[in-house]
């Protein structure tokens, strides 16, 4: 478990159930510290305000350092204060850290552990975890709290990487603003690789494959949720498996909800043992791109 982070929530086996113990932990938390009183019913305007005053305190832990994150680290404070100086809104800082680290190649490495927000940085490239790791730093750094919900995904959504896929987990980003939770997991990938990818699915038929859907979001605009396979996490058919959220990759790796259905050390082993065909096949990809590929990060 790291250091100051929010435990990590099992996730329930509908979203109907999620929303009944969300709301019952929020009952029974606005009761223990008194923004609710038992018995009482309260106006609407004044039941709306007494949930903002709930999520505001849940946000606020999802602020924290831990070991991956490094937060205290001088040059990722420095980086993150760099990239927000000349933005004059919340969403436009936002918008900032997301293009940065959207930039960054989507790339697969052999790797013995996880990486550090520092190392991903000066790496300049990376996978999803990587990826989640740095954007979950920067964003805590300029103010704004954030999680990662991760999600196994069928096999399916990475064909065309791999011939015979395995079950993928994605770290889909959550941020708190404007008094809730906006999701994406459009980070991941770079602009020329989702141009290539996309390109390739219109040109197979297919409606996903290479970590994309044809129908899904390519961008974020930091004000809606948007998910590369188009859907939200509990309607797509491809979401095996919800985990819940969690402050960073290694606290979820270490959570009875992973360990669950992975060995850690026979997950490591595994996607390391595939990490050169996932590398060949994203470097394929890239000698395909598109003539006119865009950048895909926001203006």
């Amino acid at each position: 478990m790291t250091v100051g982070c929010h435990g990590g929530l099992d996730p329930p086996s509908t979203s109907r159930t999620h929303e009944v113990r969300a709301n019952r932990a929020r009952f029974l938390h606005g009761k223990a510290t008194g923004a609710f009183a038992a018995g009482k019913q309260y106006p609407m305007p004044q039941a709306r305000a007494a949930r903002r005053r709930l999520e505001q305190d849940d946000a606020q832990r999802w602020t924290a350092t831990s070991p991956l994150l490094d937060l205290d680290d001088p040059k990722l404070r420095l980086r993150a204060q760099s990239i927000v100086q000349l933005c004059k809104t919340e969403r436009e800082q936002v918008l900032a850290l997301y293009a940065c680290v959207k930039r960054m190649p989507f790339a697969m490495s052999f790797k013995m552990r996880l990486h550090t927000a520092r190392e991903v940085l000066q790496q300049g490239r990376g996978d999803s975890f990587d990826k989640a790791t740095l954007l979950v730093a920067l964003l805590r750094l300029a103010g704004f709290p954030a999680r990662l919900r991760f999600l196994t995904l069928d096999g399916a959504v990475i064909r065309g990487l791999l011939g015979a896929a395995p079950r993928p987990v994605r770290p889909v980003l959550e941020v708190f603003r404007d008094s809730r939770w906006i999701a994406t997991d459009t980070y991941i990938f770079d602009g020329p690789y989702a141009a290539a990818a996309r390109r390739r699915l219109r040109d197979s038929g297919w409606t996903h494959g290479w970590g994309m859907c044809v129908h899904g979001a390519a961008l974020w605009d930091g004000q809606t949720d948007a998910f590369l396979n188009g859907d939200e996490p509990h309607e797509d058919g491809l979401v095996l498996h919800d985990h819940g959220v969690f402050c960073d990759p290694l606290e979820f790796v270490s959570s009875p909800s992973y360990r669950e259905i992975h060995g850690r050390l026979a997950r490591a082993v595994q996607w390391n043992v595939l990490a050169s065909g996932l590398e060949r096949g994203i470097r394929e990809l890239r000698q395909h791109l598109p003539d006119t590929a865009a950048c895909g990060t926001p203006a």
